[in-house]
């Protein structure tokens, strides 16, 4: 194990607020981050074998950075920290082994993004392995919809398909928040005018403009939480411009399926 791992939570305030962060919100998902690695740590090694040192407070960014050091001797342990940052990052991914988590630290993980959106922004939890993930309301969403599944799973009681697919969808970006390093955007779909939650960090800035109020084909990976059949988020990783109005619809063919009149001098009996 690394003994200079560390993870880092970030909260971005709203706008409203000057993207200041309250104390007390930050207080709750710093609770609900140290449980979560606390609760990491016993699920891999069956026991509290660390304790979290806090090595960077920062009230100004509202920033708090933990490392593990082992308390308990014994055995080489297992990585509580790893275990929750690829916990989350299951969850964010909506992966299948998401399912086979420990049902209390998937718990931890929607209490850490709870409010996203609303009481802050959004969050980031970075290691220093360089993986970011953006804690906001999509993932928020996916969190306690598994909570919901683990617990109805649990109950022996019927659960809504959910998972991950490639996919197309015809819409406008309308919304691009460049702040953090996932980069976020609201996709209006032209058919019904619904909106999917998305990411576009795939996407090169000219393309990212492409598509801002524009009508385009987004692919990417859509994440199917089961409570409808729109993905709760779309990780856009290309989009093609939909042609205008009048380059691909039955315009361009009119006329070509006209029947001729008949000729006298034919014989149409």
């Amino acid at each position: 194990m690394d003994d200079r791992r560390e993870l880092t939570l970030t909260l971005h305030g709203l706008e409203e607020y000057n993207h200041e962060v309250d104390g007390e919100v930050f207080a709750r998902k710093l609770t609900a981050f140290l449980k979560g690695i606390r609760l990491s740590d016993k699920a891999v090694n069956g026991r509290r074998r660390h304790k979290l040192l806090l090595t960077d407070l920062r009230k100004n960014t509202a920033t708090a950075s933990v490392r593990e050091q082992v308390y308990v001797l014994g055995p080489s342990p297992g990585s509580g920290m790893e275990f929750f940052e690829d916990a989350v990052q299951a969850v964010f991914d909506n992966r299948p082994s998401a399912r086979q988590l420990p049902l209390p630290v998937v718990r931890e993980i929607a209490a850490m993004n709870h409010g996203s959106g609303h009481s802050f922004a959004f969050a980031e939890l970075k290691s220093t392995t360089g993986n970011v993930i953006r804690l906001d309301e999509a993932l928020a969403k996916r969190a306690r919809s598994l909570v919901l599944e683990m617990e109805a799973r649990r109950e022996g009681r019927d659960v809504r398909f959910t998972g991950v697919a490639y996919g197309s969808f015809d819409g406008k970006l309308e919304e691009v928040d460049l702040r953090g390093d996932l980069w976020k955007g609201i996709l209006v779909l032209s058919a019904g005018g619904k909106q999917i939650e998305c990411t576009v960090s795939a996407l090169e800035m000219p393309d990212i403009r492409l598509a801002l109020k524009r009508r385009v084909v987004a692919y990417g990976r859509a994440h199917y939480g089961g409570a409808s059949g729109l993905p709760e988020r779309l990780e856009i990783i290309s989009v093609k411009p939909v042609k205008s109005q009048g380059e691909g619809n039955l315009a361009r063919w009119r006329g070509a399926f006209d029947i001729p009149e008949p000729d006298p001098a034919e014989d149409w009996n």
